[in-house]
C-alpha cells in the first residue's frame, strides 16, 4: 500500500480554524452589490426610507470592512468567527432590503434581486462549519460572542 500523507487526527478542524475568514470577501461583495441595487431603487422610487436603509447598511458595512481588512493574522479565533457571522447577517439584511424594495418583481429570474438572493444563500453557507453556523445565527439574533461557543 502507498501512503500519501499522514496528518493529525484533527487536521481538518485545525485547517477550518485557520481559514474562518477565507469566504468572507464574497459575503462583503454580495453586500455591496445589494447596496448598489438599493441605490438604483432609490433613484427609481425616490423614497427616503430606501436612502435611510442604504445609509445605515453602508455604515455597518464600512465598519465591518475596516475590522476585517485590518485584522491581524493572529487575531483570536472567536473574534474572527464574530466578524464572519456579522458579515453573513449584514449580507442577509442588505439582500432582504433589496427584495422588499423590488416587491413582487424580485421573484422574477431576470430581476437582479433574484440573483442576489441566490448568491447570498451560497455565500452564507459556503465553507460553513458548526462554529461559523453558530456565529452567523448569533449575529442574526444579536447574541453576544460569549453565547456563540
Amino acid at each position: 500500500d502507498l501512503v500519501v500523507g499522514l496528518e493529525p487526527i484533527d487536521w481538518v478542524q485545525q485547517l477550518a480554524r485557520r481559514s474562518v475568514l477565507q469566504g468572507v470577501y464574497f459575503v462583503l461583495g454580495c453586500t455591496q452589490a445589494a447596496l448598489d441595487r438599493l441605490t438604483t431603487s432609490f433613484a427609481e422610487k425616490r423614497l427616503l426610507a430606501i436612502a435611510a436603509t442604504h445609509d445605515t447598511l453602508l455604515q455597518d458595512l464600512d465598519r465591518l470592512r475596516q475590522a476585517i481588512y485590518g485584522i491581524s493574522p493572529t487575531a483570536p479565533y472567536h473574534y474572527q468567527l464574530q466578524l464572519r457571522g456579522q458579515a453573513i447577517a449584514l449580507m442577509g439584511r442588505a439582500v432582504q432590503a433589496v427584495l422588499i424594495t423590488q416587491g413582487g418583481r424580485a421573484s422574477l429570474t431576470a430581476n437582479p434581486a433574484y440573483r442576489l438572493q441566490g448568491e447570498a444563500s451560497i455565500f452564507a453557507t459556503s465553507g460553513q462549519t458548526l462554529d461559523i453556523l453558530a456565529a452567523a445565527l448569533g449575529a442574526i439574533v444579536g447574541a453576544p460572542l460569549s453565547q456563540v461557543d
